[in-house]
C-alpha cells in the first residue's frame, strides 16, 4: 500500500492519528507528504512507521518543518530499515545535525539509493560527514544536495568520493558556495570514475567565463 497526501495542511496531530492506522496493519510501502506542516513532532511518529513496517520503501518528506531533531528520528529508522530505497527529505531545516545522522544512515546501508537532502542548510560540517560516509557506503547512486552551503572544502572531500566510488552515479550540488577551485577538484576526479553520469554545478560561484573552462565535460551541467 502506497499513501500520498500532498500540500494539504496536514499538522503533527494529522500524522500520528494515521501512524497508529498504518500500524495496525504494517503494510504500508511508500508515504508522499511534501508540502504539509509537519514538525520533529510528525517526524518521530513517521520513524515508527519505517521501523515498524517491514516493506517500507519510499519516503518523500520534502518542504515541511522538520529540523536536526526531527532528522535524527527519521536517521536513525532508516538506518534500522533493510527495505527503504529512497528518501526525500528537500527544503527542510535539518542542517548540519540533520546531516551528519543521515550520514550515519548511509554509510553502511544495504539498499538505499536515492537520498535528497537538498535547502536544508547544510554547511561545511554536514558535508563533510556525508562524503566521508559515501567513502564507505557501496549501494548509492544518486544524492541532491544543491541549494545548500556547501564549499571549495566540501568539493575537495567529494572529490575523493568520486575517485573511490563504484556506484555513486549522479551527485547535484547546483546552487552551493563552490568556486572554480573547488569545481576544478570535483572535474578532475572524474577521470577515474567513469560510472558517474552527472555531476550537477549549476548557480555555483563562478563567472560565465570560468565555466567554459569545463565545456569538454559533459557530464559536467552547469
Amino acid at each position: 500500500m502506497l499513501c500520498r497526501l500532498c500540500d494539504n495542511q496536514i499538522r503533527d496531530e494529522g500524522v500520528a492519528i494515521f501512524t497508529n492506522e498504518f500500524l495496525k496493519y504494517k503494510a504500508l510501502k511508500g508515504l508522499t507528504l511534501f508540502t504539509n506542516q509537519i514538525t520533529d513532532i510528525g517526524a518521530k511518529h513517521i520513524a515508527r512507521i519505517i521501523e515498524e513496517c517491514p516493506h517500507f520503501r519510499r519516503l518523500a518528506l520534502g518542504n515541511n518543518r522538520i529540523t536536526g531533531e526531527g532528522g535524527r528520528y527519521l536517521a536513525n529508522a532508516i538506518q534500522r530499515s533493510k527495505a527503504i530505497y529512497y528518501v526525500g527529505m528537500w527544503g527542510n531545516k535539518i542542517g548540519d545535525e540533520g546531516a551528519k545522522h543521515f550520514a550515519e544512515a548511509i554509510r553502511n546501508h544495504p539498499n538505499l539509493s536515492a537520498v535528497s537532502l537538498a535547502a536544508n542548510g547544510i554547511t561545511f560540517s554536514g558535508g563533510k560527514s556525508l562524503a566521508a560516509a559515501l567513502k564507505e557506503n557501496t549501494v548509492l547512486k544518486s544524492l541532491w544536495l544543491h541549494d545548500n552551503e556547501l564549499t571549495d572544502d566540501n568539493a575537495a572531500d567529494f572529490a575523493e568520493v568520486i575517485r573511490s566510488s563504484t556506484t555513486i552515479h549522479q551527485l547535484w550540488f547546483i546552487n552551493n558556495k563552490m568556486t572554480v577551485n573547488g569545481v576544478r577538484l570535483l572535474a578532475s576526479s572524474l577521470q577515474y570514475n567513469p560510472s558517474i553520469t552527472m555531476l550537477c554545478m549549476k548557480d555555483n560561484l563562478l563567472s560565465a567565463e570560468e565555466v567554459k573552462e569545463f565545456e569538454n565535460e559533459t557530464r559536467m551541467v552547469f
